[in-house]
């Protein structure tokens, strides 16, 4: 990987990454007609591959200058090697690098419509980042798939959790989109759950979101594993729902359509199956929420939940990559062929889908996901 692998992601491109973001920095100059300051974080990522503090671009029109320290054989010796004044050229292509201690720190900084222009360009992935996306989906699915395998000899979250982390660090140095939840059980009534340190329960249900890096892109993904290898009679129907609500939104998804629509569809479904293949067969819920838990798509691209509140509502793009994440948490009491059962479910079912001229791409597919997978 070289040298600056850590500090400079070249999206496997090796030498024409210095062209790939150069270019990337044309069309994002011809949308500004000012000079902005970019700072060190996703932004400066996007424009230039580089991934290290003390970084910054004054990019504008008729200018681009690189802020980076000098070297420092103090600090080196501490982190590794990171781009400097000295080597920034010949590794990132930026012609003009300067020592950041001249950096005039009251140089303007990105105004509300700079930095939305600069999100509008980060959520439409290019094909180099869509092949990056499909790259980080097989690795997180083939790690699932090795956690199904392993999966009986574990005795609690914390074992599945550490498995996950370590599964998918083996497989990519670029690290995890965000830190991996494992909820047996009722813990999988908390959308966000940290603990991840109760035992197992046989019969219980164990809800795993999980997701790693390649390159620049994450992906994000849910599955609701039976811990005992059976779905009981209960689970079953809640969780049939899910899935078949989640092929719903798929179908649904092409360019026009927007998430906020998804939503409708998605726990409008949801909300009538409940009634439709529960209620109506004598079964009783306390549900954690009253119409929806969340949204059901998120967008994903250099951070796991990209956008803001106004993505919701535009249309989606061919080149957006968003979530398919319908989920039901809550208390659930039916008698099914003479016997009773009363559980707290938590299941989500959740998968990363490329928006396409026509429709979508489930970059997630070879993940198993169906009843007969998930008790296989």
């Amino acid at each position: 990987m070289g040298l600056y692998a850590h500090v400079f992601i070249d999206n496997g491109l090796g030498e024409k990454a210095k062209e790939f973001y150069a270019q990337r920095r044309k069309v994002f100059t011809r949308e500004i007609k000012e000079e902005v300051l970019i700072q060190s974080g996703v932004n400066l990522l996007y424009l230039t591959g580089i991934k290290q503090e003390e970084a910054a671009l004054l990019i504008g029109p008729k200018k681009e200058i690189l802020f980076l320290e000098k070297r420092d054989e103090k600090k080196e010796f501490w982190v590794g090697r990171e781009l400097d004044v000295e080597n920034a050229v010949e590794i990132t292509g930026v012609k003009n690098v300067k020592d950041i201690k001249d950096l005039n720190k009251k140089l303007k900084k990105p105004s509300k419509e700079v930095l939305g222009k600069l999100l509008e360009l980060r959520i439409s992935l290019d094909e180099v980042e869509q092949k990056n996306a499909q790259i980080a989906n097989d690795i997180t699915a083939a790690v699932f798939e090795q956690l199904r395998n392993e999966l009986k000899g574990f005795v609690n979250e914390r074992e599945v959790n550490g498995f996950l982390v370590g599964g998918l660090k083996m497989f990519s140095q670029f690290g995890l989109a965000f830190e991996p939840i494992a909820a047996s059980g009722k813990s999988a009534l908390t959308l966000h759950y940290q603990k991840n340190d109760e035992n197992f329960k046989n019969g219980e249900l164990l809800l795993v979101d999980f997701g790693v890096k390649w390159q620049n892109m994450c992906a994000d993904i849910s599955r609701t594993i039976p811990i005992g290898g059976k779905f009981n009679a209960l689970q079953k129907i809640i969780y049939a729902i899910v899935l078949d609500a989640q092929k719903l939104v798929e179908k649904n998804v092409k360019p026009g359509v927007t998430m906020k629509e998804l939503d409708e569809i998605c726990w409008g479904f949801i909300n009538k199956e409940l009634k439709k293949r529960f209620i109506k067969r004598g079964g009783k819920m306390t549900l954690k929420y009253k119409v929806r838990p969340h949204t059901v798509n998120h967008l994903i691209g250099y951070n796991v939940h990209e956008g803001n509140k106004k993505s919701r509502e535009q249309k989606l793009k061919p080149g957006w990559l968003i979530s398919n994440e319908p989920g039901i948490y809550g208390h659930f009491e039916i008698v099914l062929e003479g016997k009773e059962y009363k559980e707290d479910i938590g299941i989500r079912i959740e998968d990363d889908l490329l928006v396409t001229a026509k429709g979508c791409l489930n970059l997630s597919e070879s993940c198993p996901k169906t009843i007969e997978e998930m008790e296989n």
